[in-house]
């Protein structure tokens, strides 16, 4: 039990983690379901709802399904982070063009400045 509050390691994967938490709640008496759900309801904010939404509390093969919803929440991370670049790099064009636009602008401004009063 001493081995649950210390840090872990950062490159383990969900599944080593998920066996882990499974064989600490089997030494205390838990139950692979509980440790999933609390896995499903405890995850980050933005992926609580998508994970319990993926989430069958009838099957029984609690490490498939856990691989299953760990497969499901990465990908949804890379969409919503590609997503997120796909907005950045649009709002950037937006404000280049609009920069630029401002310096065409300012050039043809000046150019007419410069030309007699009858060819403006």
């Amino acid at each position: 039990m001493g081995m649950f509050p210390a840090t872990k390691s950062p490159a383990r994967i969900w599944k080593e983690r998920y066996l882990y938490l499974v064989a600490e709640s089997e030494v205390c008496g838990g139950d692979g379901n509980l440790v999933l759900d609390n896995i499903v309801h405890y995850a980050d904010p933005s992926m609580r709802i998508f994970m319990l939404s993926r989430q069958n509390l009838v099957r029984a093969d609690y490490l498939r399904q856990e691989g299953e919803l760990d497969n499901f929440a990465q990908s949804m991370k890379i969409e919503l982070k590609s997503r997120q670049l796909a907005r950045d790099v649009v709002n950037v064009a937006r404000q280049e063009a609009k920069t630029a636009g401002n310096a065409i602008n300012a050039y043809i401004g000046s150019y007419k400045l410069c030309m007699p009063e009858k060819n403006r």
